[in-house]
């Protein structure tokens, strides 16, 4: 029996199971920007939204924070899936030792003199973190299903 017609079908299921996770990521992601990421110890009012440690996260390594910098791995890995690309392990596990980071974080350097101390992560910090999580989970579970005879079928994406 011709295996051609089974590993198509094999191919399509994982590009649309890719595609998915990508948009789930995308939902989660788009969500932590607005979300308020972090608390301020100066009371209600100072929150920072997702956006803005986005925006000056990448300054980071000069207070010794580097969980900014999983960023570029999560964003490439939901480009990625949203082609339907497998993401290799290493991508998705290096997004989550930087993220882990982000849970020692406690000051930040504003551009208006002294650095902030931040008191409690924002629940925008934590969806960032679970789409992360996510992502890891699904990268390692994206592997094309064993044939009887034993050989994988080509990974097209």
């Amino acid at each position: 029996m011709d295996a051609t017609p089974a590993l198509g079908r094999i191919a399509k299921g994982l590009i649309w199971r890719r595609r998915i996770m990508a948009a789930v990521l995308v939902v989660a992601y788009g969500v932590s920007l607005i979300a308020p990421a972090a608390h301020g110890a100066r009371g209600p009012a100072d929150v920072l939204p997702g956006y803005m440690v986005l925006l000056i996260g990448f300054l980071g390594p000069l207070q010794g924070q580097f969980a900014w910098w999983a960023n570029p791995p999560l964003v490439g890995s939901i480009l990625a899936l949203a082609a339907g690309v497998r993401v290799p392990n290493w991508v998705s596990l290096t997004a989550v030792a930087l993220a882990c980071d982000s849970l020692l974080w406690r000051r930040m350097q504003t551009d208006n003199g002294p650095s902030t101390d931040l008191l409690t992560p924002g629940w925008g910090m934590w969806v960032w973190l679970g789409a992360i999580a996510a992502l890891a989970l699904f990268v390692e579970g994206d592997r094309p299903p064993r044939l009887e005879s034993g050989a994988a079928p080509a990974d097209h994406g």
